[in-house]
């Protein structure tokens, strides 16, 4: 089975079913490494976010920031599942998702409107980083025994 067949196929946007742990942390292993990758050659080919000054404000290139949203979407993806596979709703993925975008247009904001204090930014990336914490700990947990509510057991 290939790259593409086992991560990039159908299942890549699929809510329904569960993951196993083995298949859900190694696709994280997989988008982690791509994301370093993609970074290491926006690094080497000097692409930056810039104003229109020059003033670099972002040292990624659209290049990680596109292949980082891509990959986002099936990580989402990925935790719901496995979160099914431990006999919970998808929703417990919010924990994480919504702090984080809080926090990205928080920090959005800061840079292209420094003079707007941002005074619930670091609130944002505190609840962010609780969020991704009790996530992390969700989906390490093993799965349920047999068929749950969310469909068969996933062969790992």
């Amino acid at each position: 089975m290939t790259f593409f067949d086992e991560y990039l196929s159908a299942d890549y946007l699929r809510l329904e079913g569960r993951a196993g742990r083995s298949e859900f942390w190694r696709f994280v292993l997989i988008c982690i490494i791509l994301n370093l990758a993609t970074l290491i050659i926006d690094f080497v080919i000097g692409s930056n976010i810039r104003l229109s000054n020059n003033t670099v404000i972002l040292h990624v290139g659209i290049n990680t920031i596109v292949i980082g949203l891509f990959l986002l979407v099936g990580q989402v993806s990925a935790a719901v599942r496995r979160l099914h596979d431990t006999g919970r709703s998808g929703k417990w993925a919010l924990a994480a998702v919504v702090p984080g975008f809080l926090t990205a247009m928080g920090i959005l904001l800061e840079i292209y409107r420094p003079f707007l204090r941002q005074p619930l930014l670091p609130v944002f990336m505190l609840l962010f980083a609780a969020g991704l914490a009790l996530l992390i700990a969700l989906l390490a947990l093993p799965g349920t025994k047999g068929k749950n509510e969310y469909g068969p057991a996933p062969r790992d």
